[in-house]
């Protein structure tokens, strides 16, 4: 087999440059073979071979032991099905997107750090494409410790990500579940203030509202089972929410990933293909973080077609919806089964807040997860321990009610449905009392009676008399009052307006409101600068102010 000099002659400058940086040795600079020579000799020194095996990834570490046990070679087809495929970069893309970086399997993690290599040899007077070692480092690779198990647990690339991505609160789940409880009542877009800003979440939230029973096949809440959800302390209509979506057979999370168009129903069931993830999962150790890219390594090591029907990988059962490309073939899996691990992951795990994100050095995507306390109890059927929701309901001037981060779900429930919905900070939820919002309210058989009686058993004080007068004014004899937006003409003295309104421009007037000062009729404001001008009188127009 052709040595580590050798495998470096056809390889670019760049890619030997990442091949030290993991090593941890000078970077080649000049593009010529001596500075191969020298990248080749410093990577032969025992104590950094001895080095750069401690820190390998286990995948990546049972890929080389079945290397050296077929002494050094297998067929390249053979190690990518086995071990994952290694994307076909040129050097620009590859400088870009870096997938040295976030590697898709235990081929890849051995391929960008030098370790393996690729070229064709003849067997039977055939030429076949092999995966390698190059044969000086061979003889320096310490035996494998021990036969690494089949399905050995995956771990992180680094004990602990630079940068953390917390998720304030893991049992946000059950806010999401509310607003959108509220806004299917009321028919409200699901786009609007209070809902998750990602689409991909928003249908999410709706999909656990069809696998818990919540919503009927239009659309509309199922009353009881509404009930019986706001009303379940935290924990166990947290705990149901979970595990109504494990068990959903309608929840396709596999169709939820935008990059995929699936052409043939040769697929596992959704639950058993999300079970199949959920149970890699539990194997993890508790509170460690985990790199997705070499959890994806082992499940494809491990369990490869945990999603094929019939184990089959064909190219026309997947098509990239970006390209229309066919993607079903074994050499995309990390196109679609990596692809469906990530998005279940870094998105429905970490909505229902099994999951906590991070990053590690250089990423700018999360690329490690580690699973929460919470996820710990999710996972084994426990209910997760979280704070009762026992915060109380604020007034503000103006009809304005905040309801602060655990407010009872079954009061903000109502609330909602009675109120007009404001921007809020994230955390907590605005609404505005107005006659629109509570007329609404009346055509689902609420009243202000039922306003009032909601905010003195769930706000921190009593509603305000003034408040409490107001609702039944409108109760009684509608809206008595109404604020416009409207356009103000202001004289410098009485003789002026007066000369005004004596004059044709008096016609864009609407009515006058003081000695100096009109209100302009909507949309008049330039024909009434016109008809002054005319009057000898230059106007001095201020908009949007």
């Amino acid at each position: 087999m052709p040595e580590l000099l050798q495998s470096f002659l056809d390889q670019d400058i760049r890619f030997l440059q990442v091949i030290a940086a993991f090593w941890g040795v000078p970077s080649p600079v000049d593009d010529d073979l001596a500075a191969r020579a020298n990248l080749a000799a410093e990577l032969l020194k025992p104590e950094l071979i001895t080095e750069l095996l401690r820190e390998l990834p286990l995948p990546a570490e049972s890929a080389l032991a079945e290397l050296q046990k077929y002494d050094g070679r297998q067929l390249w087809s053979t190690f990518t099905r086995r071990h994952g495929p290694v994307r076909e970069f040129g050097p620009g893309k590859r400088d870009r997107e870096q997938p040295h970086l976030h590697p898709v399997s235990a081929a890849e993690m051995l391929w960008y750090r030098g370790l393996v290599s690729r070229a064709f040899f003849k067997k039977a007077g055939q030429l076949h494409e092999y995966a390698y070692i190059p044969a000086d480092l061979l003889e320096l690779l310490p035996p494998p410790a021990h036969p690494v198990p089949k399905s050995a647990p995956a771990r992180a690339d680094s004990p602990a990500p630079q940068d953390y991505l917390p998720l304030e609160r893991q049992d946000a789940v059950l806010d999401d579940i509310c607003t959108a409880l509220a806004a299917s009542r009321i028919g409200q877009s699901l786009a609007m203030p209070h809902l998750p800003a990602d689409p991909a979440q928003r249908d999410f939230t709706i999909q656990l509202l069809q696998a818990g029973g919540m919503l009927d096949e239009n659309g509309q809440p199922v009353s009881e089972t509404l009930k019986q959800h706001l009303e379940a302390p935290p924990p166990a209509a947290w705990a149901s929410c979970f595990n109504s979506w494990e068990r959903s057979t309608t929840s396709d999370d596999l169709r939820s990933i935008p990059d995929l168009t699936l052409q043939l129903a040769e697929f596992r069931p959704p639950q058993v293909i999300r079970q199949a993830v959920l149970k890699a999962l539990r194997r993890q150790t508790a509170g460690a973080w985990l790199d997705v890219a070499v959890f994806c390594a082992e499940i494809q090591t491990s369990n490869p077609d945990f999603m094929r029907a019939n184990g089959a990988f064909t190219a026309d059962q997947v098509r990239a919806a970006s390209t229309g490309a066919f993607i079903g073939d074994f050499t995309h899996w990390s196109e679609v089964e990596g692809a469906y691990i990530r998005y279940l992951l870094l998105g429905p795990l970490h909505w229902l807040g099994v999951t906590a994100l991070g990053t590690l050095p250089r990423q700018e995507q999360p690329g490690v997860v580690r699973v929460t306390s919470a996820g710990q109890a999710l996972l084994n059927g426990q209910e997760p321990r979280t704070p009762p929701e026992n915060a109380r309901i604020t007034q503000k001037s103006g009809g304005i009610f905040i309801c602060p981060p655990r407010t009872p779900r079954r009061a903000r429930y109502l609330l909602a449905r009675m109120a007009e919905w404001l921007p809020g900070d994230g955390a907590s939820f605005s609404y505005r009392v107005t006659p629109a919002a509570l007329a609404s309210a009346r055509q689902q058989s609420l009243h202000t009676r039922h306003l009032v009686s909601l905010l003195k058993t769930y706000a921190a004080n009593p509603p305000s008399p003034a408040f409490v007068r107001a609702l039944t004014h409108w109760e009684e004899q509608g809206v008595q009052a109404g604020i416009h937006p409207a356009l103000l003409l202001q004289t410098s003295s009485p003789e002026v307006m007066q000369q005004i309104m004596r004059s044709a421009a008096a016609r864009f007037i609407s009515s006058q409101v003081g000695p100096t000062a009109a209100v302009i009729q909507p949309g008049a404001a330039e024909k009434l600068c016109a008809a002054l001008l005319d009057l000898g009188l230059l106007a001095d127009v201020k908009l949007g102010l």
